[in-house]
C-alpha cells in the first residue's frame, strides 16, 4: 500500500508538468489560429511596400553615414570580418582617429 502511494506521489508531478505543457500547445494552436483567420491576402500583404521603401531608406541613410566617415571600404572590406561573421569595429575606430588627425 506505502509502494503504491509513494509511486503515485512520484507520478503526480510528471502529470502536472504533461498537463501544463498541452495546456502551453493549446493556448498557442488557439492563438495561430486566430493570426492566420484575420484578414484576406491583399490585407495581409498591404504594408509590406511600405516597410520596404522604409528600410531601404534605413539603408541609404546608413551608407551616407559610413561614407561621411570614410568607411565605406573598410566596412566591406573582408579584414574586418570574423570567422562568425562579425564585425571588428575597432579597426573602423582607428581610421575614424586617422581621418580627424587625431593619431
Amino acid at each position: 500500500m506505502q509502494k503504491a502511494q509513494h509511486a503515485e506521489k512520484e507520478l503526480q508531478p510528471q502529470i502536472d508538468l504533461i498537463t501544463h505543457i498541452e495546456a502551453i500547445v493549446q493556448e498557442a494552436e488557439k492563438q495561430t489560429k486566430e493570426q492566420y483567420v484575420s484578414g484576406t491576402k491583399a490585407e495581409k500583404l498591404r504594408g509590406i511596400q511600405d516597410y520596404r521603401n522604409f528600410e531601404k531608406q534605413l539603408m541609404r541613410n546608413e551608407e551616407s553615414i559610413h561614407a561621411q566617415l570614410g568607411f565605406g571600404k573598410s566596412m566591406n572590406s573582408k579584414d574586418n570580418v570574423d570567422s562568425a561573421g562579425n564585425i571588428d569595429y575597432f579597426n573602423d575606430f582607428d581610421l575614424l582617429k586617422k581621418k580627424r588627425g587625431e593619431e
